[in-house]
């Protein structure tokens, strides 16, 4: 077990983990950035040592060029290991890449889907308290909110809420499983026929 004292984490706050192909691990945390960590050594960054803007971490993702999408209390920055890239200058708390590389962005003004080049903003959901998203094989999407579930797949939304699903809100952590199963609230099991 990993702790201030004993490694080269800056905080006991662990928000969010990823971990690259390489096996470099890749932890978030709240008050104190983000670091890596390949097995041996310990690398810190925050926002007086990097292009880090925000030392409050809320989403961490990692997409196949090894490009890791952080979403801060501040903004969403990308960083290839060298540069850091601003992306939307809103709060990011929820990301999700699928399989096939397309990138869904909850963040204050709406959510966003990135496909390559190919940006689209869906504004109706500006000011949603997103807190988890998972896509499925086939851009299914999941959408955890504090006050609902939001699926989409791929030509409709369903909102889900207390009143017509039976859930317990907040929806958080959220995972997809095999044969479109949704995983909530610590793995109570949901499935979409």
């Amino acid at each position: 077990m990993y702790d201030t004292s004993n490694s080269g984490l800056p905080g006991t706050w662990v928000s969010e983990i990823a971990i690259e192909e390489n096996g470099t691990v890749w932890i978030g945390t709240r008050g104190d950035g983000i670091v890596a960590f390949d097995g041996e050594d310990w690398i810190a960054y925050d926002s007086s040592n990097s292009g880090l803007p925000h030392d409050d971490i809320y989403s961490l993702e990692i997409d196949s060029n090894n490009l890791k999408w952080i979403g801060t209390q501040a903004v969403l920055v990308t960083f290839d290991g060298t540069n850091w890239n601003q992306i939307t200058p809103y709060y990011t708390p929820a990301i999700a890449i699928s399989p096939s590389g397309q990138k869904w962005i909850g963040a204050a003004d709406g959510l966003t889907f990135i496909d390559g080049s190919d940006t689209t903003l869906f504004p109706v959901f500006a000011e949603v308290s997103f807190l988890s998203m998972a896509i499925g094989d086939s851009l299914n999407a999941w959408i955890g909110a504090y006050y609902f579930l939001i699926y989409f797949n791929q030509d409709n939304w369903v909102l889900y809420d207390a009143e017509n699903s039976g859930l317990a809100f907040p929806v958080h952590p959220l995972s997809i499983q095999p044969r479109h199963t949704c995983c909530l609230n610590h793995c109570y099991y949901w499935q979409i026929e």
